[in-house]
């Protein structure tokens, strides 16, 4: 005989739904990259999606990287996100990151977090 649970959330934790969507590039592949960190530095993570112009995902990759800071492990989900990229064939390419500092590394193209 099967059972039926019901979950409820508490109703001083429960938060509605966010919408998500996905915005076309206009003409070009797309890379979608974020990760995470439990703590900074701590236990970090990383991955994204890259699709066609049309919006079909080709691939979607997630990786754990141990030990890091937030922008270390955006900054590896944007190299392993490219890799695949290059790997597809992709050349015309719209990156999109969350992280303030990971774009604006990319777009000096200069690095701080690395001594050396």
């Amino acid at each position: 005989m099967a059972r039926l649970f019901v979950l409820q959330p508490s109703p001083s934790k429960w938060k509605p739904p966010i919408p998500v969507y996905w915005c076309p590039s206009f003409g070009s592949d797309k890379l979608n990259v974020d990760s995470a960190c439990k703590g900074n530095p701590r236990l970090s993570g990383g991955g994204g999606v890259v699709r066609n112009k049309e919006g079909v995902v080709l691939v979607a990759f997630s990786n754990f990287y141990g030990e890091g800071t937030n922008s270390i492990a955006e900054l590896r989900a944007l190299q392993n996100g490219l890799s695949l990229s290059v790997d597809l064939g992709l050349s015309d390419l719209v990156v999109n990151s969350d992280l303030v500092m990971t774009v604006r590394m990319v777009n000096q193209v200069k690095c701080n977090l690395w001594k050396g």
